[in-house]
């Protein structure tokens, strides 16, 4: 008999140690549309909607009230997913050309200019590299179908990418000098 009522009393003790971790207890504070909330008790905040005595089927202990909310009010909304691609367009590549420039007689040279300025010949030291024009050909990125699917329970809905041709691109012959 006496060995029934210790663990009787072991297991409320259990018990009450476990409601009085699960319980929280809050200041009054003003929200923001100037109503005061009282002190109050409530469950611990651990993320489970269906642990706390506002969920129908739980009670409220310092209260006596019943819960009420029956489902999460922060669960999202589902509205699936339509992309809105804008139509693709191509920038307008520019053209390159290589000016032809010769020096007048009658434009000075600086004085701060080496000897080289402007010179066919590139300078002890240097070396003068030509780069040949070079032509890229017009290349085509086929239409693409990407799949209706669903990822971590979003759900996204078929793609079309439509076909884009990049045209030909030509890049002018190009002289350089490298001095050591």
């Amino acid at each position: 008999m006496l060995r029934r009522f210790m663990l009787a009393f072991i297991a409320l003790l259990c018990l009450g140690a476990q409601t009085a971790s699960a319980d929280v207890s809050v200041k009054g504070y003003f929200r923001k549309d100037g109503t005061y909330v009282k002190p109050h008790m409530r469950s611990n905040p651990d993320g489970n909607f269906w642990n706390n005595w506002s969920t129908k089927g739980n009670i409220n202990p310092y209260t006596g009230e019943p819960g009420t909310k029956s489902w999460p009010t922060y669960t999202p909304s589902f509205t699936p997913y339509t992309p809105t691609l804008p139509e693709p367009t191509l920038p307008d590549f520019p053209t390159y050309s290589q000016p032809n420039y010769t020096p007048s007689q009658s434009e000075p040279v600086p004085p701060e200019a080496p000897e080289t300025f402007m010179s066919p010949k590139p300078a002890k030291g240097c070396q003068s590299i030509t780069i040949p024009e070079r032509k890229i050909p017009q290349r085509v990125i086929p239409k693409r179908v990407i799949p209706a699917r669903t990822i971590n329970g979003i759900y996204y809905p078929e793609m079309v990418l439509p076909e884009v041709v990049l045209p030909e691109v030509v890049l002018p012959a190009q002289t350089m000098t490298i001095c050591n």
